[in-house]
């Protein structure tokens, strides 16, 4: 049995099955799932605007909801259709939507939500800093963030590993969950919108959509460069290594194996 990984329609199926899972995931009609999609939608968007993560305005906010909102029925029926068709869920004679028992019986088929539940969870502890302020922030919280993303990588690399218990699947079907769930359950945009709403710019550009939202001040890049160093000079080292033999070193510009690098790559100053 495969998991419900498709790119086509992928985001779709995430919400459907996110909302049955909020549902209680047994005998959910086709009208509780359309009100749970849209709860769940301006949840999300809610959550994300009052938490900070995201800093556009709120014309952005309103197209957001409305992109969110407009799951066709068509759309709706071919995802169901779908995901019965990969063995996540079943339908029943009284037309009423359950997962099936293999599904509930292995956390892997649900990688996304994992990942996104998991994200918020490991976020619930003080920061230091907020998108409000001004200038660069200080590397005080670092230590957090690399302790919590870091647990949860390998959480899921852990995870990804265990035994699956399921004597239909052939092995390459296993594998392909394991795969599956390791490059599903690992919410990397959303670790990176929380990354920024901590050290992105705060300029007024930032909000009007007048300036990149993902370019971090430099001297806000010198901090956290310096901040990294310091947990950990040896890995750091080798981080700055092999970035250094892609961008050159600008102590050694002149030197012919650096000739034809890009020149914008600065180290940090100490």
């Amino acid at each position: 049995m495969e998991s419900f990984e498709n790119p086509i329609g992928y985001g779709n199926r995430i919400r459907i099955v996110r909302a049955i899972k909020d549902l209680g995931g047994h005998n959910v009609s086709w009208s509780q799932i359309k009100a749970q999609l849209a709860k769940n939608a301006i949840a999300d968007i809610d959550s994300d605007y009052s938490s900070q993560i995201r800093t556009l305005d709120p014309r952005h906010k309103e197209r957001r909801i409305k992109k969110e909102l407009c799951m066709s029925e068509q759309a709706l029926a071919q995802n169901l259709k779908k995901l019965m068709e990969k063995g996540v869920l079943e339908k029943n004679k009284d037309g009423l939507y359950s997962f099936t028992d293999k599904v509930l019986a292995d956390a892997r088929y649900f990688a996304p939500i994992f990942g996104s539940s998991a994200l918020w969870r490991l976020l619930n502890f003080p920061l230091s800093t907020t998108i409000t302020q001004q200038g660069p922030t200080s590397a005080e919280d670092l230590p957090k963030f690399i302790e919590r993303f870091g647990m949860l990588l390998i959480f899921i690399f852990i995870e990804g590993s265990r035994k699956i218990k399921d004597d239909t699947m052939k092995p390459e079907e296993k594998d392909k969950l394991a795969r599956e769930w390791v490059q599903n359950a690992v919410p990397i945009q959303q670790i990176f919108y929380v990354f920024l709403s901590v050290y992105g710019p705060k300029d007024r550009g930032y909000y009007d959509g007048m300036e990149s939202s993902y370019e971090i001040p430099d001297q806000t890049l010198d901090m956290l460069h310096n901040g990294l160093k310091r947990q950990n000079p040896e890995v750091y080292k080798a981080l700055l290594d092999v970035f250094a033999d892609y961008m050159g070193e600008p102590k050694e510009r002149s030197l012919s194996k650096n000739r034809n690098k890009p020149g914008y790559f600065i180290y940090p100053r100490d």
